[in-house]
């Protein structure tokens, strides 16, 4: 059995349980529909703990040595949030059950300075930062972004004010100044890539745009808010985009030993690619290149990383070599986060199996109450273009707000305003 660790781990537990594997799930919520899969812990439903990545670790260890340590438990595979605590995951590196990256790989690779170094070397672009105690208020011309060193999914970014005096006061705020980064706003397209990659060499599964925007007053207009694949950029952008994203992910594999699946977010513009960070582990996007692809990729997640190969890690593995054909001749594939916009109660009008089955993902245990502003659940839709795939996420995510349960004001701002659906900052329109 393996055991999955994040703060959401339904898209991993799907990708294994399809593929046939045995999987236990930790992760913040502990959706409903993940319970159909497999075994789930939620730290919030079943434990009543506030989710952080440190309680999870702590209850996976728990876990792990109590119930599965050692006969079952053939690896721990990590989803968002561990990869920013590497110091947490070494008892089982140091085991031989950490299935991805190891430890010293996501303390160089998440360090924003190693990774800018290493970028430099193959001429990528990265947006200029600086640390918040090298930042100058001289320097405020044009946008600029408070951003955590160990952040995900966009939360904690927010805009740096622009007269000097905002400015400070916003930077005295911070506390812990060291794990954060002042980083200049590039405007383009937010996009990923998804590669695989066997220590020394990786192959471009996909792209995706990334779709963000504000979520009520609980969130930012950075914000992930989901994905849609293939990655569809208008005429003539001059780029020859997956060529650049290969080689910008073979450089970093080889640089930093990347194993496993792994993503780069990046800005795409007029002057190029800037790549903003890596992933290094299973990401909110895989689910839809698996779909577009029209294959699982948890066997080749193993795979890679030595797991029922017969081989050790470092003999290498068969890379695939399906070339990426940008979406011609297939459909896209999106998700969307639905957000509340006003506290919900969650009391599904029909049966968990059912809302599955029509799209809904992450579906909470009934009775769970979702403040405004903060997620809701998941909905995929598959299309014939970025636009109409974009515009059925919309209008699933207005349905499986009425078919969820029940909302209800808690004050007046509440119904002042919802999560919206932030079309992406772009030089050439809206991406159709």
């Amino acid at each position: 059995m393996f055991l999955l660790v994040g703060a959401s781990t339904r898209s991993l537990a799907e990708s294994a349980v399809y593929s046939g594997f045995a999987v236990m799930a930790i992760d913040y919520f502990g959706d409903a529909d993940q319970r159909l899969l497999c075994p789930t812990i939620g730290l919030k439903t079943d434990l009543g703990l506030k989710p952080s990545v440190k309680r999870l670790l702590q209850i996976a260890g728990e876990v792990s040595d109590r119930e599965l340590q050692p006969r079952t438990l053939e690896g721990v595979i990590y989803t968002s949030g561990p990869e920013n605590h590497p110091e947490e995951l070494q008892l089982w590196e140091q085991r031989g059950l950490l299935v991805g990256n190891n430890t010293s790989t996501l303390r160089q690779v998440r360090d924003p300075w190693q990774l800018r170094r290493a970028l430099r070397l193959i001429g990528a672009l990265t947006p200029p930062f600086y640390a918040v105690e090298e930042w100058k208020p001289d320097w405020a011309a044009g946008g600029w972004i408070i951003k955590p060193i160990a952040g995900g999914g966009g939360h904690g970014i927010r805009p740096l004010e622009r007269d000097k005096k905002g400015a400070l006061a916003q930077l005295a705020a911070l506390g812990d100044k060291s794990s954060f980064i002042i980083q200049k706003l590039v405007y383009g397209i937010p996009a990923s890539a998804t590669f695989i990659a066997d220590g020394r060499r990786s192959f471009l599964l996909g792209t995706s745009r990334q779709l963000a925007g504000p979520a009520g007053r609980a969130a930012g207009p950075f914000t992930y808010a989901g994905n849609i694949v293939p990655l569809s950029l208008p005429a003539n952008p001059g780029l020859a985009l997956e060529t650049q994203l290969a080689m910008i992910a073979g450089h970093l594999t080889a640089t930093f030993g990347l194993r496993g699946l792994n993503t780069l977010d990046f800005i795409v513009n007029r002057d190029g690619i800037w790549i903003l960070e890596v992933n290094p582990r299973w990401s909110a996007s895989v689910e839809l290149i698996e779909k577009w692809r029209r294959e699982l990729l948890f066997p080749l997640h193993l795979a890679v990383c030595g797991k029922n190969t017969g081989e050790s890690p470092e003999a290498g593995f068969n890379l695939p070599t399906r070339v990426i054909d940008n979406g011609s001749g297939r459909c896209f594939w999106g998700k969307a986060i639905v957000y509340a916009r006003l506290p919900l109660q969650i009391d599904p009008k029909e049966e968990i199996e059912h809302l599955y089955r029509q799209g809904l993902r992450d579906i909470p245990v009934p009775g769970t109450i979702i403040d405004c502003g903060q997620p809701v659940c998941t909905v995929l839709a598959r299309a014939e273009s970025d636009y109409s795939c974009w515009r059925e996420l919309q209008v699933r995510a207005a349905w499986a707000r009425r078919v969820l349960g029940k909302t209800f004001p808690r004050n007046d701002h509440d119904l002042d305003h919802g999560p919206g659906y932030c079309q992406q900052l772009s030089l050439w329109g809206d991406g159709s």
